[in-house]
């Protein structure tokens, strides 16, 4: 996990199933939040979109956790991108549909040069 943050000291799973998903202790003793997904649709090894989206349904995490990220890791779990609250924060909503929301869904998107990818192995 240090590959998120290289300060990070041990990773927990937040005790509210319902709140962001992990709680990383920091070497200063601060404490940093991560809400972390597994992509289904991300297997190679490069990320296979032009653009990166973050659900906006996210947002209330990113909010009450100014020092918080945001990870996604790919299928075959060799990859990780990283993108920090803050900076998701700053991004334009826009509609996306789906197969699974024809009507749309709210992303967060970004470019990819504002975006970490990390090797996972």
């Amino acid at each position: 996990m240090s590959k998120i943050d290289f300060n990070i000291v041990d990773i927990s799973d937040h005790p509210d199933k319902y709140d962001i998903d992990l709680i990383a202790n920091l070497q200063n003793g601060d404490v940093r939040y991560i809400e972390a997904e597994y992509s289904l649709s991300w297997k190679q090894h490069n990320f296979p979109y032009g653009m990166f989206n973050v659900p906006s349904r996210k947002r209330k995490f990113f909010e009450k956790y100014p020092n918080s990220l945001y990870v996604m890791v790919n299928y075959n779990k060799t990859m990780m991108a990283i993108v920090s609250g803050d900076s998701i924060l700053q991004q334009p909503l826009v509609e996306i549909s789906n197969r699974f929301n024809k009507s749309g869904q709210y992303f967060y998107r970004m470019t990819l040069d504002t975006v970490r990818f990390e090797e996972l192995i």
